[in-house]
C-alpha cells in the first residue's frame, strides 16, 4: 500500500547549513509542536517519518578503510512505497579519539550506535524539548540526558563517543533519488555541542524530511520504548509493521520478503541465503518473545531449482494489535485535534 503523502514533494540540498552557537539561534514553539507534544507524552510512543526512518542509511559490520582513512560511499538499492530508490551514503569525516588514527581526521559510518543516538534525540524532541530553531524543527538537551536516555535502555555510551555520534550524524551526506523525489541532506542539519559561552546544552536541528513531516502532519507513531530494548532488525520490523495500517489485521498476516527488508534495513544480502534468514528469524523471534507476534512462518520463492528469496508470514498476537490500533487511534485523533487548533475557533458570521 502506498502512503505517498509521507514523501516529500520537493527537490534540492540544504546540506550547506551554519553550526552556530545556541546563543545565536532563534528558538521559539508554535502551536502545533505543542499539541504534537502533548499527544506523544500519553504513551511510551515517539515519532517517525518513515522514509527517514525505514531508509538504510545505517551501516553494520567493519568498516575497511584505506591507510589514509577513507571509506567507500555506500550505495544501496531498494524499494519504499512501491517505488524504485536509490541512496547515497557519504561517510563522515571526523577526529578520531582512540587507536590507530587517533588525532587524525578519518571517515566514519553511521552505526548501530549512531541510530540508538539519532532515536533518542527524536525522543528527547517529543517530550517538550522540540524547539522551532532557525524555522527548523530541532531540540535543545544536554549531552547527560542522552546519556541517561540510552542508559535506561541498556546502551552504554561516554562523553566522547556520544560527541563523536553526533558528530558523524551531523557530517554524513545521504543522497536520495526516486522518480519524484531528489533529495541531499544531512541527518542533522546543523549542531551546537557546550561551549564556554554555553556550558550545559547542546542542540540539532533535524532535516527537512523530519520537519516537514512535523510540519504536514505526517509523523507516524511507534513504541519506542519496546524498540530500544530489541536488536537492530527487530527494531526496524516494529517501525515497519507499526508503519503500515494494515499490520494490526489479526486475520491476516503481515508479509514481506528476505531480500527487499534486508536492503531496506541496510544489510547486505550473502550468496548463501541461509545466513540471512538466520538473521531474519532470530529479530522475528524477538518480537515473539516480546509477545507481539503468536506466529510466523517463512515459504522458499524460486526461479527454477534456485532459491532467489524467501516470503515471511507474521501473525500479529492480539497484545500488538490492540498497540497498534492504540497508536492509530492516537494518530487520528491527534491529526484531528492539530487541525482544529491550528484553525482556531470558527468565525463568526453577522448576518
Amino acid at each position: 500500500m502506498k502512503h505517498t503523502h509521507l514523501v516529500p514533494k520537493r527537490q534540492g540540498s540544504r546540506m550547506a547549513t551554519e553550526d552556530k552557537d545556541l546563543t545565536e539561534v532563534q528558538q521559539r514553539t508554535n502551536r502545533q509542536l505543542t499539541l504534537f507534544e502533548s499527544i506523544l507524552r500519553k504513551g511510551p510512543y515517539s515519532g517517525m517519518m518513515a522514509l527517514d526512518a525505514l531508509m538504510p542509511k545505517y551501516f553494520y559490520g567493519k568498516a575497511t578503510r584505506t591507510e589514509d582513512g577513507h571509506l567507500k560511499s555506500l550505495e544501496r538499492v531498494f524499494d519504499f512505497e512501491g517505488q524504485p530508490c536509490k541512496l547515497i551514503v557519504d561517510p563522515a569525516r571526523v577526529t578520531e579519539t582512540r587507536g590507530k588514527y587517533k588525532g587524525q581526521r578519518v571517515e566514519f559510518y553511521m552505526g548501530t550506535r549512531e541510530e540508538n543516538v539519532y532515536d533518542a534525540l527524536l525522543k528527547l524532541a517529543k517530550e517538550g524539548q522540540g524547539k522551532i530553531l532557525d524555522d527548523q524543527f530541532g531540540v535543545v538537551f544536554s549531552l547527560n540526558q542522552i546519556i541517561a536516555e540510552l542508559k535506561n535502555h541498556g546502551h552504554t555510551i561516554n562523553y566522547k563517543d556520544l560527541i563523536k555520534s553526533l558528530k558523524i550524524l551531523r557530517g554524513t551526506s545521504i543522497t536520495f533519488k526516486s522518480p519524484t523525489v531528489e533529495f541531499m541532506e544531512s541527518p542533522l542539519l546543523s549542531l551546537g555541542l557546550p561551549n564556554s559561552k554555553n556550558p550545559k546544552s547542546a542542540y540539532v536541528r533535524f532535516n527537512s524530511l523530519v520537519d516537514g513531516a512535523l510540519k504536514n502532519k505526517s509523523l507516524r507513531l511507534y513504541n519506542y520504548q519496546l524498540a530500544m530494548g530489541m536488536g537492530t532488525l527487530a527494531r526496524k520490523l516494529l517501525k515497519l509493521i507499526s508503519y503500515d495500517p494494515n499490520g494490526a489485521n489479526l486475520d491476516r498476516p503481515y508479509e514481506f520478503r528476505l531480500v527487499p527488508f534486508l536492503s531496506m534495513s541496510g544489510y547486505a544480502i550473502n550468496q548463501k541465503l541461509k545466513r540471512n534468514v538466520q538473521l531474519l528469524d532470530s529479530a522475528v523471534e524477538e518480537l515473539k518473545i516480546a509477545e507481539l507476534v503468536q506466529r510466523w512462518d517463512c515459504e522458499q520463492i524460486k526461479e527454477g531449482r534456485k532459491i532467489i528469496d524467501y516470503k515471511y508470514k507474521v501473525w500479529p498476537s492480539e497484545k500488538f494489535r490492540r498497540e497498534l490500533v492504540r497508536i492509530q487511534k492516537a494518530q487520528n485523533d491527534g491529526s484531528r485535534w492539530i487541525a482544529i487548533q491550528v484553525a482556531g475557533p470558527p468565525t463568526k458570521v453577522s448576518e
